[in-house]
């Protein structure tokens, strides 16, 4: 029996960003093949001007964008009171306790503003511990 025959496709699970507060993010998992066909349809060759070779130029905001779109699914415990300890907010506007609505835009404009979001999908997207059942975690431990 081959490897790729029991791969789990469109694995998505709720993986914690801030166990704490109860932060969690829905993330799907990106198979290795799949983040090289994307990182392909995003990368051009370009000559350097400073070497004037030819070099691989990847767009990697549109490239982003693409991933974050395919992966995160949603999130929830993100109220806005969480969301100050991150970025300065004024709550004075907004109900504190009132989670911070999901969308692609929303996402987008979190990840530009606060420090180490993107970094952590990244690396949690291509994490398979994130996305093993706990009878799976149990399995495995033994």
């Amino acid at each position: 029996m081959g490897l790729k025959s029991i791969i789990k496709q469109n694995r998505v699970s709720e993986v914690a960003f801030d166990e704490k507060f109860g932060v969690f993010f829905q993330l799907e998992f990106l198979h290795k093949s799949e983040l090289q066909k994307i990182t392909a349809l995003y990368t051009k060759k370009a000559i350097n001007p400073h070497t004037r070779q030819m070099e691989d130029d990847l767009d990697f905001e549109k490239m982003k964008k693409v991933i974050f779109e395919r992966c995160v699914k949603g999130w929830k415990g993100m109220t806005y009171r969480w969301l100050a300890t991150k970025v300065p907010l004024d709550l004075s506007s907004v109900n504190p306790d009132e989670e911070y609505p999901f969308s692609q835009e929303n996402l987008a404009e979190l990840v530009e503003i606060m420090y180490g979001l993107d970094s952590w999908i990244f690396d949690s997207i291509k994490d398979a511990a994130n996305f093993q059942d706990e009878i799976e975690k149990a399995e495995i431990k033994n």
